[in-house]
């Protein structure tokens, strides 16, 4: 479980700014590499597949199922049966999908996964695993555990505040953020330190305040390395 207090803000700006990043990463329109991948066995009859086939809205293309809509296109499950994936390889595959419902791994070389290795996913009704993993986080994160000689089921991922019965500081409350993990954050009308500061965030102050000296770094380091490069070309010369 993980708590932590932060201003309202901030999960917006950090959002911007992981969207800015991925756009820069991913062409405009493209599907994460999850869903490309080359696995040795097909997504039919599967529980992704058959999720994603009872629901007319959904489509999948790949491994994925994917629902399109006026924000754009969400990923709602992930089908990587005998992938050939290691825990690394799969959590950086799905590191920008936090709207995942279905999820089957099994048939993978993996040793252990972790609540973290599920990101900021939710919302989770079916993990299905290699059969000598456990699910992932503690005791009652999920409202149904199942095992067999081929998977371990995971079903219906619960709210870590109602299991853990976290209570937050004066000011602030629990909101659940991952597979086990939480976060304390502050209420309306407050921002800070533990909450304590009462009002709006100063967002344009504290934008500016970031603004300007990493664009002065910029301009400094670029100005120092230029002059590095014209330098050595005189040397050569």
């Amino acid at each position: 479980m993980k708590g932590l207090l932060i201003s309202p803000t901030f999960p917006v700006l950090l959002s911007l700014i992981a969207s800015f990043v991925t756009s820069l990463e991913q062409p405009s329109g493209s599907l994460p590499s999850a869903c490309h991948f080359t696995c040795e066995t097909s997504m039919n009859g599967t529980a992704t597949f058959d999720f994603c086939e009872s629901h007319s809205t959904l489509k999948i293309v790949g491994r994925c199922c994917l629902n399109d809509t006026d924000l754009g296109t969400l990923v709602l499950g992930v089908d990587l049966q005998k992938c050939g994936l290691s825990e690394g390889q799969f959590s950086a595959a799905i590191s920008n999908m936090s709207n995942l419902m279905y999820i089957s791994l099994e048939g993978n070389n993996m040793k252990r996964l972790q609540n973290f290795d599920f990101h900021q996913n939710t919302n989770i009704e079916y993990l299905s695993l290699p059969p000598n993993l456990s699910c992932p986080g503690g005791n009652g994160t999920w409202l149904m555990e199942s095992s067999d000689a081929n998977s371990t089921i995971c079903q219906f991922e619960q709210n870590a505040c109602d299991v853990h019965n976290v209570s937050c500081p004066s000011n602030s409350h629990c909101v659940h953020s991952g597979v086990d993990m939480v976060e304390c954050l502050c209420n309306d009308g407050y921002y800070g330190y533990k909450c304590l500061e009462q009002g709006v965030f100063p967002i344009t102050p504290f934008l500016i305040g970031i603004t300007v000296p990493t664009v002065v770094l910029c301009i400094f380091l670029y100005v120092t390395q230029r002059r590095h490069v014209i330098q050595q070309r005189h040397k050569k010369k």
